[in-house]
């Protein structure tokens, strides 16, 4: 681990967001909440809640740190399900993984949900897309394309 006891507490921020690709008629099963397994957005959103503290038990290097909030979001789209983490902490080191592996944990949870439904399906799209409150801040360039 890097040695952070040098360094102040100050408001940290993390946002990332991620995919699972869909057929029409799975999402619309997930709009209409007719998923056999239940409820697709609360589930992933307390996995996604529950991996975000449990970061450092997936992340080698990761260190403990309190969470003072975390959130996720589902938000619907044409070919997809988008999950969007928020997390914020005053500490001495960014929360970027936390966001990043809340992400993860709702994707994996969506996908548990929904295999039976569909056995194709693709996750992707994984990124950071804002943190602050450290050294330098970040916020994802929405011009830029992905390769």
């Amino acid at each position: 681990m890097i040695d952070i006891s040098h360094k102040k507490n100050t408001l940290r921020y993390a946002r990332a967001s991620g995919k699972i690709y869909l057929k029409p008629e799975t999402l619309k099963r997930v709009q209409e909440n007719t998923v056999p397994k239940g409820d697709v957005a609360s589930v992933a959103r307390s996995a996604g809640i529950l991996a975000a503290k449990r970061t450092p038990e997936w992340m080698v290097f990761s260190h403990t740190l309190p969470l003072d909030w975390v959130e996720i979001s589902m938000e619907i789209l044409p070919d997809s399900l988008k999950f969007t983490s928020e997390a914020r902490t005053v500490w001495k080191t960014g929360l970027e993984m936390e966001a990043m592996v809340a992400v993860h944990a709702a994707l994996l949870n969506a996908y548990d949900m929904l295999k039976p439904l569909q056995s194709e399906i693709t996750m992707g799209d994984i990124q950071l897309e804002e943190k602050s409150g450290g050294k330098s801040d970040f916020i994802k360039d929405s011009t830029a394309t992905s390769s």
